[in-house]
């Protein structure tokens, strides 16, 4: 049958639409199950009419097809009319969808109406499998069955509530029972109710030295192109082990778990001739859409030696040799609700959260007592490129699973995971990852109208490598092979990715399908660092308070902070990071924006301040020997006094002085640069222009940088470099490549001033205020090919639950093992600090 175009349309309302006609309808009919209650000639104008409203053309339809697709559609179209007078007509509505059940016409398979209208199983264009994902779901968390009239009379009730009809309305009602209701089914298993402590899913079986090891993401849909690029696979490499990041379609049940996941195993096994392998897996989101029951019945029917047996959701596998170890954690239970999943993503949390008994407790325990190199692996994503991961705060950024190991950075070779069905191959270190990797499209059918490698986050840059082959429509599937043979212990390991063939339910393997290498890498031990936050407490000795952004500098023993108190008197304080003493005093002038340090050699400080006393002019003090001078108003090449109209940075450079700021009754950005007892305007490309928010000046790369909220581009942060010897280039937004996404969503937007810093490895780090009072961080690394990256929030720091939080900005300076920040606290003038120590 000629297939017509592909649907790529997707309505929640019609999913919702779907779901409800497919509950009735088991309502009416209790003793089908979902696959004869889709066969039946009710459902089958409910499917035409979803493909026909989504922008689908309906071919080859018999006149009984027709006449239901018709009939469906004018139900709709009734339902669609009603959500103005939702409270007037409830009644009406419920009495049209139950006339749904009385309609009848000719009869269709499922899988063949899918393909006459060019849509795979298993694909996002899928609609009733993936609305029955949300049916199951809300049918097991409202306690026994779906169809109970107390629920019905809930949701409708909600929906009246909300004056129109829809998923996004029903949703937040169905959501608000996830943390409470959902958690109560779940069947994680945690670690300290085992008996066996810490050493709960560690498998005793260990890979041998030189394995081969296979690693498949999202893959469980038995799809005959999924099994054939198993058993391709599996007769290449004859491996010693599989590894499967997480996902078996649609909900992860018992059945789903056996048929789309263990059988296949099975199955090609035998077909091979060969003998089963260790199989190691974690659960995805889908696994939890029926609350993990399936996934545990996976693993306890999983590997028959019990030395190989994994109990948990999350596993720890090492090489005999203790070099290498797969670290597995499970991000699945977090994001078990498909409902609300699908309007409000959200990035997960590992179960128990930071407490003790929780299993981030146990990965650290890992993580400590391992010497040897690890590979992270999850289902979700650390950040994307494409796909939002947490529309909360940064779309492409898994805070929580950043701050978790962060700190273990110096030990994790590489992080895999899944989730998003595509393939990537990451810029190393970036985030102070060494090696991120994106594998989840060993099964899924992703159409290439999902555009899946588009640029919609330049600040998670891509590395070079090879996008899979696509062919009607749909992205081939991947793969990627561990081989841990060295010729010494400590040597790199390899992985070699390949690409496969994707086909749809009811078409035939093409002809020479095989697998495709489309990219090889050495992965060994980390070169980045540990990192570790601390703080976010106030400077208590003396009370310090500050109206906006602290300055701070170093002479590599204490910082040294300027800063305007609320009373707008100039202050600065000295003390050792360690906060052990803080000695601050007044410097008997009065300012009105943030000031300005820099250290510019053995026992010599410039301050540079803003006279609030005089129309806020440009003040420079110049401390020698620890002795400050008298406040000079500094004066251009034509004898001029300079006006700032916003905060102050500055920097030291080849022995001279560049001072930044915005000049005050403008929007211009000016520099000056002060060397051998003059002052000098220095001419900027592109003629930036911010608001009042101050710019940032750092050194990075023997360059100076310059960071500034760009006025004519919605304050997203801008940059321009130079050499130092005279000319300035515009590097424009802050980004690698041009978004294919909005801008708001793609580049950083700074709310306050920028403060910049240099840290030991030359990296450029600058920190402002971003979105909802947040100190957000951006880094320009010094890996080469230098890339921009980050534009996301500090971490939760201790037990706090919130990240840190300021109504200004915050003050920074590098630190030879990490950075220290000092801020006002978002409602009180308390001087409050952060430190990032790097090990």
């Amino acid at each position: 049958m000629k297939r017509p175009p592909i649907v790529t349309t997707r309505d929640a309302r019609l999913s919702l639409w779907t779901s409800i006609a497919e509950s009735l309808l088991k309502k009416k009919y209790p003793d089908l199950s979902i696959s004869e209650i889709r066969d039946l000639p009710q459902m089958q104008g409910v499917y035409a009419h979803v493909a026909e409203a989504a922008g689908k053309p309906v071919t080859d339809l018999s006149t009984e097809e027709k006449k239901q697709q018709t009939m469906s559609k004018e139900m709709y179209d009734g339902v669609s009319t009603m959500q103005l007078n939702v409270s007037k007509d409830l009644e009406n509505i419920w009495n049209l969808l139950k006339e749904l059940a009385n309609v009848a016409t000719g009869n269709q398979s499922y899988s063949d109406m899918l393909t006459d209208y060019g849509i795979r199983l298993y694909s996002d264009e899928d609609y009733a499998n993936w609305a029955a994902v949300a049916v199951n779901w809300v049918v097991a968390i409202n306690a026994k069955e779906w169809n109970n009239d107390s629920f019905w009379q809930k949701v409708w009730q909600d929906i009246k509530d909300a004056g129109t009809f829809g998923a996004e309305y029903v949703v937040p009602w169905i959501g608000q029972a996830s943390d409470t209701a959902v958690q109560q089914y779940l069947s994680y298993r945690p670690w300290h109710n085992s008996g066996q402590g810490q050493n709960y899913s560690m498998i005793p079986w260990t890979l041998p030295n030189n394995a081969k090891v296979v690693m498949l993401g999202d893959w469980g849909t038995s799809l005959d192109d999924a099994k054939q690029l198993l058993k391709a696979i599996w007769a290449q490499e004859s491996p010693n082990a599989f590894i499967h990041l997480g996902d078996i379609y649609y909900s992860g049940t018992q059945e789903e778990c056996q048929d789309n996941f263990l059988s296949v195993f099975t199955e090609v096994a035998s077909e091979l001739g060969k003998t089963m392998v260790p199989i190691f897996t974690m659960p995805g989101n889908h696994e939890y859409y029926s609350f993990g029951n399936g996934f545990f019945w996976l693993v306890d029917h999983l590997n028959s030696s019990s030395s190989q047996k994994q109990p948990a959701s999350y596993f720890c596998v090492k090489t005999a040799d203790s070099k290498w170890q797969f670290l597995g954690m499970d991000t699945g239970q977090d994001d078990n609700n498909p409902i609300v999943t699908a309007i409000d993503s959200f990035a997960p949390k590992l179960m128990g959260d930071r407490d003790s008994d929780g299993e981030l407790a146990w990965h650290v325990n890992k993580l400590q007592n391992f010497s040897g190199n690890t590979i992270l692996l999850s289902h979700h994503q650390l950040f994307s490129r494409n796909a939002v991961i947490d529309k909360k705060v940064t779309p492409y950024f898994s805070r929580y699973l950043h701050s978790y190991f962060s700190p273990f950075f110096n030990k994790i070779a590489a992080w895999f995971w899944g989730h998003e069905h595509s393939y990537a191959i990451y810029q190393d270190g970036i985030y102070g990852l060494a090696k991120g990797r994106l594998l989840g499209s060993s099964s899924y059918e992703e159409m290439t109208s999902e555009t899946p490698y588009d640029n919609n986050y330049p600040l998670v840059p891509y590395a070079g490598f090879t996008q899979p082959n696509n062919s009607d429509g749909y992205y081939d599937h991947t793969c990627a092979v561990f081989n841990f043979t060295r010729t010494n212990p400590n040597d790199s390991i390899s992985v070699n990715y390949y690409s496969f063939p994707s086909w749809g339910q009811n078409e035939s393997m093409p002809s020479g399908a095989a697998l495709t290498p489309i990219y090889s890498e050495n992965i060994g031990a980390s070169t980045m660092k540990s990192q570790t936050w601390s703080g976010n407490n106030k400077i208590s000795d003396g009370n310090l308070e500050c109206k906006n952004t602290p300055a701070l500098c170093t002479d590599g023993t204490k910082i040294y902070m300027l800063y305007q108190n609320p009373d707008d008197v100039l202050h600065f304080s000295n003390f050792d990071p360690a906060l052990t003493s803080v000695h601050d005093q007044s410097m008997g002038y009065s300012t009105d924006h943030s000031p300005s340090i820099a250290y510019a050699g053995p026992s010599t400080w410039y301050a540079l301040f803003s006279d609030k006393s005089d129309n806020s002019k440009l003040s420079l003090m110049i401390c020698d020997n620890g002795k400050w001078g008298n406040a000079q108003h500094v004066k251009d090449g034509n004898n001029n006094t300079i006006q700032v109209g916003s905060g102050i940075s500055s920097v030291m450079f080849d022995g001279a002085l560049y001072v930044s700021f915005i000049q005050n009754g403008t929007d211009n950005v000016r520099v000056l640069k002060y060397a051998s007892g003059a002052w000098t305007y220095l001419t900027l490309a592109a003629a930036p222009a911010a608001n009042t928010n101050g710019p940032g000046l750092g050194v990075s790369f023997d360059m100076i940088f310059l960071l500034y909220p760009d006025k004519n581009n919605n304050n997203h942060i801008a940059y321009l470099y130079t050499d130092g010897y005279g000319d300035w280039y515009n590097g424009g937004p802050v980004c690698n490549t041009v978004s294919n996404s909005d801008a708001d969503m793609a580049y950083p937007k700074a709310y306050d001033n920028i403060s910049v810093v240099t840290e030991a490895d030359g990296t450029l780090t600058a920190f402002y205020r971003g979105k909802s009072d947040s100190i957000n961080w951006l880094t320009f690394n010094s890996i080469q090919p230098a890339v921009w990256f980050g534009g996301v929030s500090l971490p939760r720091i201790g037990s706090d639950n919130e990240p840190p939080l300021t109504s200004e900005s915050a003050g920074a300076v590098g630190l030879s093992d990490g950075v220290y920040l000092c801020f006002r606290g978002k409602s009180t003038n308390d001087i409050r600090w952060v430190r990032r120590t790097d090990s």
